[in-house]
Order: structure tokens, then C-alpha cells, then sequence
């Protein structure tokens, strides 16, 4: 039994190194490679965290988002004293892209709107009130490494702007679409920065000095300061801009702003924000071109569509007195309230004012506030209620005027 025993094992022994010897000699094949994967990663816009997603082979994690808003607007007293109502598309894609580099993050944002309007109310791409039509723009494009921003990116002389539903309130508003420019920001410690920017040189929408004028001679130049605590944010802004008078002489005009905003405490998401601006020779950045007076028969609507005297007053300086710079201030200022999650109303106030030569002006008031419910997550209703007033007394289109506008906005975002 031994003996059979042993021979048994030795027989398979035999046929093992067999086996392995002759495998010796074949071609040998590798295993497929390892699958590479979409990642997901990790991001910080807006002082909050994101999550995007990094492709193979890449060190750069990205995140595309973006939203389509419908609005329908109803005016009265804008449209040349008439009653009017106005419907409104928009789509947008934005992508962001970060990639950590020893001297900090390396940061591309691009921004992407199509939309389309018809009947009042309805921002073209000149930037002033039509009918109807459609266009795509690229509302902001730029980059950010070691305290750069280059690119197409909200003003640096800003503060708060716009409102949920566009034109709310008057206010230097670059945020939706930005400006040309070149800045550094430099982080001083204890929430302090200080910013120094060379902008696109800002006039009244629907002006472009480059198209004439004599051309542009020096960007605008921008610098602010900037305190962000937990309670809130403190920042004072100036500009210089260079202003051709077409009297053979240039001279500058400057312009100072101050922002506050407090958050409110045990009111998560709601805060008190204050704006003032002060400018003399500089008056496209007081924010009346952005406001609800541009729009049909109202005080400022011929800064934006010319022929007449206030259309001048865009690049700084009085039509009847070419000599003169134009002076002007406004105020504004709002409260976020958030009920709970869900549920937010802001009201609203602005006040604005432009002085010519000879004691002329043209000031308006802009009143109300919006109420936004969030049913489900990326959805919200917007509804906005204002009303507006305002007189002119320059030259020969001297009239005053008031009127309400309602405006219902749906948005769902991604």
C-alpha cells in the first residue's frame, strides 16, 4: 500500500513540473489595465464648499452648474405712459475649475447666458428696453491665481447690487455681466484685503467710448478696502476716470462708495445691507443706468437711447456746457429676511440724483421688495413689486413721472 502510495505521488509530481515547464515556454499575457474613473472632488466657490468632479489624468476638479429662469413683467406709467406687460427666457451654463499650485488654488470661471424677451421690460443686448429679440452673451469669463483676477469679472468697485429679479434697485451693478479687468487683491490679516484694478472704462449703457469720443485714453482706476467679519462686511471703494469733455481738454472725474452689510443674529441667511455713492465726472457707476428709470418714458431712459441733452451726462460732463462735469449721489439699501428656509422677503429702497450746469437735475426714487419661496431644492419663485418715481429738469425733455412694476420670476437652477 506504501509502494502504490508513493508511485501516486510521484506520478503527479512528474506531471506538474511537466505542465509548469512547457507553460515556461509559452507566450505569457497580461491582465487588462486597472479602469480609470470619473473622481469626484472637492471645491470652494463663493467662501462655500462644492463638489465637482476631476477626469482621468487630470488635476483640476471642475463643476458645471448653471439654471433657466421665465419671467413676465407687468408695467404701468413706463412704457411712453401706457400700460405694458413683457415675457422673458434665460438659460445659463457656467464651469468653474480649480487646481491647487503651491502659491494657492488656481481658479477659471466661465459664465454663458442665452435668452430671449418680447414686450416690455425685456434688457437687450445694448443694455436698454425693447420689444422683442434674443441674444448670447458671455456675462463673465476670467481667472484667479495669488491674488489675480484677469478677465471679464464683477467690478471691484461694487458693493451689492442688482436684487433677486434685476433692476430692483439703483446701484453700480457689474454683477451679471462683468467688466474688463486687470486687479491684485492682497489678504492683509483679521479679514482685511485691499484691491487695486484697472477697469473697462464705464460709461452709460448703450455707449461705447471706443466707438468715438476720441477714443480711450486710461482705464478706470479702482481701489477698495474690504473688512469681512463673521458679524458682516465693511468695504470703501474709489475710482478715477479719465473724461474727455470734447473741448480739446482732458480732465479726471473720481467717485467714492461705502457698503455695509450686518448679518442678523439667529436669523440664519439674513442681513441689513447699505450703499452710498458719491461722484463727480463719473456718474456711469451711480447705478441709475441699471435702475427701472431706463426702461420706456422715464427721467434717465435718454442717457441710454441719446439725443438729448442727459445722454451726455454717461460720459461725465454737461451737452450744454462741455466744460462742466456732471455731479451725482445715490443711496440704497436692503434687509434680507429669511423666515425659514424656504421663505425670504426683501425690501427695498434707492434714492438717486444727477446735478448739470445751471441748477438742472434729474433724480428718481425706486420702492418695494421681493418674496422668494423655495418649494423644493433648486427651485424658486420670485415676485417683485416696485414702484418708481422721478422728475427732469434738463434742457428741453424737462417732465416728471412715476409707475409700478410687477415682475413674477421662476427659476430652477443646477
Amino acid at each position: 500500500m506504501t509502494l502504490i502510495k508513493s508511485l501516486l505521488l510521484g506520478s503527479a509530481a512528474g506531471i506538474v513540473a511537466i505542465a509548469s515547464a512547457q507553460a515556461a515556454d509559452l507566450p505569457t499575457k497580461k491582465g487588462a489595465p486597472a479602469a480609470e474613473y470619473v473622481k469626484v472632488c472637492k471645491m470652494t466657490l463663493g467662501g462655500a464648499p462644492a463638489l465637482g468632479f476631476t477626469l482621468p489624468g487630470s488635476d483640476t476638479c471642475l463643476k458645471l452648474s448653471g439654471y433657466v429662469s421665465a419671467q413676465a413683467s407687468y408695467l404701468s406709467g413706463f412704457a411712453n405712459g401706457q400700460d405694458a406687460i413683457g415675457l422673458f427666457v434665460r438659460g445659463n451654463v457656467a464651469w468653474d475649475a480649480v487646481s491647487n499650485t503651491a502659491a494657492g488654488p488656481l481658479y477659471a470661471h466661465i459664465d454663458l447666458n442665452s435668452q430671449h424677451g418680447a414686450g416690455a421690460d425685456y434688457e437687450n443686448a445694448s443694455g436698454y428696453s425693447s420689444y422683442s429679440g434674443g441674444y448670447v452673451a458671455l456675462d463673465n469669463a476670467y481667472l484667479q491665481w495669488a491674488g489675480i483676477t484677469a478677465g471679464q469679472h464683477g467690478s471691484f468697485f461694487d458693493f451689492f447690487a442688482g436684487g433677486p429679479t434685476w433692476d430692483d434697485f439703483i446701484s453700480s451693478d457689474h454683477t451679471g455681466t462683468g467688466t474688463l479687468l486687470f486687479a491684485y487683491t492682497a489678504s492683509l490679516g483679521g479679514g482685511f484685503s485691499a484691491t487695486l484694478s484697472a477697469e473697462e472704462v464705464e460709461v452709460a449703457t448703450g455707449f461705447q467710448p471706443g466707438a468715438g469720443y476720441n477714443g480711450v485714453r486710461s482705464p478706470d482706476w479702482v481701489a477698495n478696502v474690504t473688512w469681512a467679519q463673521a458679524w458682516g462686511k465693511l468695504q470703501l471703494a474709489a475710482l478715477a476716470h479719465d473724461v474727455d469733455t470734447l473741448t480739446g481738454v482732458n480732465t479726471w472725474g473720481w467717485a467714492f462708495s461705502g457698503g455695509l452689510q450686518v448679518n442678523l443674529p439667529g436669523l440664519p441667511g439674513s442681513d441689513v445691507k447699505l450703499q452710498a455713492i458719491y461722484t463727480d465726472g463719473a456718474t456711469g457707476y451711480l447705478g441709475l443706468y441699471n435702475s427701472v428709470g431706463i426702461y420706456g418714458n422715464a427721467p434717465f431712459s435718454n442717457t441710454v437711447n441719446g439725443g438729448a441733452t442727459p445722454a451726455w451726462a454717461g460720459f461725465g460732463y454737461d451737452a450744454n456746457n462741455f466744460g462742466a462735469l456732471v455731479t451725482g449721489y445715490s443711496f440704497a439699501g436692503a434687509v434680507d429676511f429669511a423666515v425659514n428656509p424656504q421663505f425670504t422677503i426683501t425690501p427695498e429702497l434707492s434714492y438717486g440724483n444727477l446735478s448739470y450746469s445751471a441748477g438742472n437735475s434729474a433724480t428718481e426714487w425706486v420702492g418695494g421688495g421681493t418674496i422668494a419661496w423655495k418649494p423644493v431644492t433648486n427651485l424658486v419663485f420670485n415676485l417683485d413689486l416696485l414702484y418708481a418715481s422721478g422728475t427732469n429738469t434738463v434742457s428741453y425733455v424737462g417732465y416728471s413721472y412715476s409707475g409700478f412694476n410687477g415682475k413674477l420670476r421662476i427659476e430652477r437652477d443646477f
